[in-house]
């Protein structure tokens, strides 16, 4: 498969100021796609907001968070209130919302389809709905690496017929960003896809995770900087960089 080169972005003048980003606001509308459906949940997940859950004929309504996007699959968790999952367990049909300054959705007609349950804190299972009524969009928030943590090496491996190690920059719940020093003995390509990526943060944080290459830039003296959206992890590894991640916006 042929590889692109990465395109070097255009220089700034001196004294330009940076560009505002764009208001990507948009009229609600109904997503019909898998995958623009398995998107916005990727986003609620990576932005840790809290969906609401209506069971359908009851006044019984709970919160809770993503904690997991697969293909075929949705995991929620931190379900409250916890007297709530008594019936919550008896799989009930429920709607599903969302209301935030940057995000409206509204999911009906879903129940749940597995329990499960990972050192003794439930989380549940639910299919990838058919149809979505959605609007406007956000990215997750990224946090510097503090210097205490930089310090003992904050790296990002690539497993790849050459292992590249890189330097995170900034890391979010659902991606990073590294710089790569020197020159690189293979090509990295937008939208690569990389089936291995380990993050070692000592001794804080060590996961591993498929990742994509979403934008990337070589400067002029010779350090590439990635930007890596962190797809598919094991559920423990996950909740270990939400718990990283909660760490710095404490601190932050």
């Amino acid at each position: 498969m042929k590889i692109r080169s990465p395109l070097p972005a255009p220089a700034l003048q001196k004294d330009q100021p940076k560009k505002q980003p764009r208001d990507r606001r948009r009229e609600s509308r109904y997503l019909n796609t898998k995958v623009e459906i398995v998107e916005r949940f990727k986003q609620f997940r990576n932005q840790r907001l809290t969906l609401t859950l209506q069971v359908e004929g009851s006044n019984l309504e709970l919160s809770c968070q993503v904690l997991d996007v697969l293909d075929n699959a949705i995991y929620l968790e931190n379900i409250l209130p916890r007297e709530a999952l008594v019936d919550f367990r008896k799989k009930p049909r429920f709607t599903l919302s969302i209301r935030d300054e940057g995000n409206y959705a509204f999911v009906e007609g879903l129940t749940v389809t597995a329990l499960h349950e990972e050192r003794g804190l439930p989380y549940f299972e639910i299919p990838i709905p058919k149809q979505m009524l959605y609007q406007q969009r956000r990215k997750a928030t990224r946090y510097s690496i503090p210097l205490r943590v930089a310090s003992r090496g904050a790296q990002i491996t690539f497993f790849r017929h050459m292992d590249m190690v890189g330097e995170i920059i900034d890391i979010s719940i659902g991606g990073c960003r590294a710089n790569f020093t020197g020159p690189l003995l293979e090509p990295i390509a937008v939208d690569e896809v990389v089936d291995n990526c380990a993050i070692a943060l000592p001794p804080f944080l060590e996961i591993h995770s498929r990742g994509v290459v979403r934008h990337c830039h070589k400067n002029k003296q010779g350090v590439t900087t990635c930007g890596i959206e962190l797809t598919d992890m094991h559920v423990t590894d996950r909740r270990r960089l939400e718990q990283f991640i909660q760490t710095l916006a404490k601190q932050t």
